[in-house]
């Protein structure tokens, strides 16, 4: 019975430690992310987008800085750089990608 209950209170103090960490790493990374956000690039106006697997409309997102979102997909991104030949995004679910402005005014993934 001494066993159990000295497991158990071990299994609560490392269990809390470990919450603790990630709770505490959690809030450092935001922390981060807007700081970074206060100098990143923010997009003023609409950019058609084509990708391959899709094409859609990248729109600032109001009150968030350095931030966009397809018009017709829940998907968000952050702007890393923002040219007038191309835009460079990493995305919240996806990674970082660059688009390339084409003569027709539409931003194509750039290979």
């Amino acid at each position: 019975m001494k066993t159990v209950i000295l497991s158990a209170a071990i299994l609560g103090v490392l269990t809390g430690g470990i919450l603790y960490y990630a709770q505490y790493k959690q809030e450092s990374q935001s922390i981060n992310v807007e700081k970074s956000l206060k100098n990143a690039p923010t997009l003023t106006y609409d950019i058609p987008v084509k990708h391959p697997a899709w094409q859609d409309v990248l729109i600032p997102v109001e009150n968030e800085a350095g931030r966009v979102q397809r018009k017709n997909m829940v998907d968000y991104a952050t702007i890393l750089e923002l040219k007038p030949n191309f835009i460079t995004v990493t995305w919240d679910n996806w990674g970082t990608e660059t688009f390339e402005k084409q003569k027709d005014g539409i931003y194509t993934l750039k290979k």
